[in-house]
């Protein structure tokens, strides 16, 4: 029933937020405070990813605010495309908005972020430090973790690659049985509208 599928797909959820919430009281951060980092869970769709867990002590940053974005932008496409992403480079934005803008919308050879204008102002947390983990099991992608924080140095790449990744491993078996959930909830859907 209707009733029992709610339920399932609410006690997975809340074993996915369990884990994400041991792991980000967990993380070290270099100076012992956390409360500019966040960290997310996205799900894969497609040529896109939306949030549907987030963990920060800070109540604002916790929030998710329909958060989706496309698979192909910003430290999110180079976290998909090749498993794990680094970046501590960013400017500040609030004293240096313009090097930031440029930033997000740089075309080197290096990382092509690919981000426009427009995407840019529609940035509502703007980071100084990003690291993305895929979560996939058996070659198929199911999510991307995405650890960012206001302030430069708090987290580096090694830890944030270990934190991430001890995160992905733990994650993957209960994001693969939401991707099956959700799978056979859309063919009883058919199935139903069908008949």
């Amino acid at each position: 029933t209707k009733t029992t599928i709610n339920l399932i797909e609410k006690n997975l959820l809340n074993i996915i937020n369990s884990i994400m919430q041991k792991h980000y009281s967990n993380f070290e951060f270099k100076d012992g405070d956390n409360s500019e980092t966040r960290i997310t869970l996205y799900l894969i769709s497609e040529n896109n990813c939306y949030a549907i867990n987030r963990c920060s002590t800070n109540p604002t940053l916790q929030k998710i605010h329909g958060s989706t974005h496309q698979l192909n932008q910003g430290c999110i496409k180079w976290g998909y495309e090749r498993g794990f992403h680094f970046d501590n480079n960013f400017p500040c934005p609030s004293t240096e908005p313009k090097k930031y803008k440029d930033y997000l919308r740089r075309r080197d050879k290096v990382y092509q972020y690919n981000f426009s204008n427009s995407d840019c102002k529609s940035i509502r947390n703007k980071c100084r430090i990003y690291g993305v983990q895929r979560i996939s099991k058996n070659n198929k992608y199911f999510g991307l973790l995405v650890l960012e924080s206001h302030k430069k140095h708090n987290f580096t790449e090694i830890k944030s690659k270990n934190s991430l990744n001890a995160l992905s491993n733990e994650l993957k078996d209960f994001l693969e049985l939401h991707d099956l959930y959700i799978s056979q909830i859309s063919k009883e859907t058919i199935k139903t509208e069908t008949n």
